[in-house]
């Protein structure tokens, strides 16, 4: 009525494209894949062909990791995810910018030790032997008992008895740890100070060892074993 223009938003809504969300994640496999456009998130999956570990690195920033899409990021500071075969991992990377960029997914063999899924197994009486791999790691090693009794596990190795490595004793990965016994000793033919563990053990059923350890002067930590 007074002759003024009324300026109007019209707004409108549309399903994510491809890649613009996790549900609508593009699929890609091991290797570099190349993505741009313009400054947003963009959304991968990559599903694992056997039980390995895997890395992803991008251009852009890694924002998030999942196993499904919910609100559970699951990055680590490792940048190392152990996969399952069968296992779907979903990926956002953002980007800044409209240059091209790349998503890089590589995949490395297992190391049997390195995860409780996936121990070095070894029988009462033989050595656990850990290699110094110059870096901090966490090593699991699994027996199973043939009679019922004491386990004993002995070590000299001095970066062992002075650093207090951590060890832990289970049935089972999920499991609590175990309750064992531990006590200092002098190694009566050298005279080297030493660290002894005893477990109950009951026949039949299978344990885990969870040894922390740390460099070793690029020496084997060694612990002897007894029943």
């Amino acid at each position: 009525s007074n002759g003024n223009t009324e300026n109007a938003l019209t707004l409108s809504l549309r399903e994510p494209g491809e890649g613009e969300s996790c549900d609508m994640a593009i699929p890609v496999e091991l290797g570099q894949h190349k993505f741009g456009g313009w400054a947003r998130d963009q959304w991968f999956s990559y599903t694992a062909d056997k039980d390995a570990e895997i890395t992803f690195t991008t251009t852009g920033t890694l924002k998030y990791i999942s196993s499904n899409c919910d609100d559970t990021n699951s990055q680590n500071e490792t940048g190392v995810y152990r996969a399952h075969k069968g296992q779907t991992f979903f990926i956002c990377v953002t980007t800044e910018n409209t240059t091209t960029n790349y998503l890089v997914i590589e995949q490395k063999e297992l190391v049997a030790g390195d995860y409780c899924d996936f121990p070095i197994d070894f029988a009462l009486g033989n050595d656990i032997v850990i290699k110094d791999r110059g870096d901090d790691v966490v090593n699991y090693r699994r027996f199973t008992a043939e009679e019922s009794g004491t386990v004993i596990f002995n070590t000299t190795c001095a970066t062992w008895v002075e650093s207090g490595w951590s060890i832990v004793f289970r049935n089972d990965c999920e499991g609590k740890a175990l309750d064992y016994v531990r006590h200092e000793f002098e190694d009566e033919n050298t005279g080297d100070l030493g660290l002894s563990y005893r477990i109950p053990v009951t026949k039949g059923e299978t344990y885990i060892i969870e040894i922390a350890s740390f460099i070793n002067n690029g020496e084997d930590a060694i612990m002897t074993s007894q029943f």
